[in-house]
C-alpha cells in the first residue's frame, strides 16, 4: 500500500525537524509576518495539523505547543495577572481536542491577529474564555478567507485552461432546412 501524500508529507517534516524542540522552533511565532503578509502560506496545505504534531511527536506534544504559542499573547498583553498556569493547561488540552485540525500556521496566524487586537482583549487578566471566543471569530475569518483562496485558485486554473475549439455541425436534415452548406 502506498503511503498517502499527507503521510509523505509529514515523513518530509519529521525528517527536517527530528525532535519536538525543533519543530516547536521551526512553527514559531518568528512566522507571524510572514503569515500576516501571506494567507496562502497560512493556510497551505503543507503545514501539520495539531493532530499531525501528536502523530509525530507523541502525546501532549500539541498541547503544549499550543500552550507556548499562548503564552506569547499573555507576554505581548500588558495584563495585571499572568496566565494561570492550571488554567492555562486545562484549555490547551481542550483546545488542541476540540480543533485537532487546525493547522499550525493557522494558529499562529490566529496568535498575530489576538496581538493586534483584531479579536479582542484582555481586562486586567489572561482569560481562557476570551481566547476561545476568539478563536470562534478566527474561524469565521478563516473560513471566508479560505473561499476566497480557493475561488482565485479556480480561476487561475481556468485561465490557464486552453479554450475548447467548438467544431460543431447540425445534423444534415437541419443543415438543409436552414440551407448552410
Amino acid at each position: 500500500m502506498r503511503p498517502s501524500s499527507r503521510d509523505v508529507m509529514l515523513s518530509a517534516i519529521k525528517q527536517r525537524y527530528p525532535t519536538f524542540s525543533q519543530a516547536s522552533a521551526a512553527y514559531s511565532t518568528s512566522l507571524q509576518p510572514i503569515l500576516l503578509a501571506d494567507l496562502d502560506k497560512a493556510y497551505s496545505e503543507k503545514s501539520p495539523t495539531l493532530s499531525d504534531l501528536e502523530r509525530m511527536y507523541g502525546d501532549g506534544s500539541s498541547s503544549l505547543w499550543a500552550k507556548t504559542q499562548l503564552l506569547t499573547i499573555d507576554f505581548a498583553s500588558a495584563t495585571k495577572e499572568s496566565a494561570d498556569e492550571n488554567a492555562l493547561n486545562e484549555f490547551s488540552n481542550l483546545f488542541v481536542r476540540q480543533y485537532h485540525y487546525i493547522k499550525l500556521t493557522e494558529f499562529i496566524l490566529f496568535v498575530a491577529r489576538f496581538k493586534l487586537g483584531r479579536y479582542g482583549k484582555f481586562y486586567g487578566y489572561f482569560d481562557t474564555i476570551t481566547i476561545g471566543e476568539a478563536f470562534r471569530k478566527f474561524l469565521k475569518d478563516r473560513s471566508d478567507e479560505l473561499d476566497i483562496i480557493i475561488r482565485n485558485r479556480n480561476n487561475r486554473a481556468q485561465e490557464q485552461q486552453a479554450p475548447v475549439e467548438r467544431n460543431h455541425q447540425p445534423p444534415d436534415d437541419l443543415r438543409a432546412k436552414l440551407k448552410l452548406r
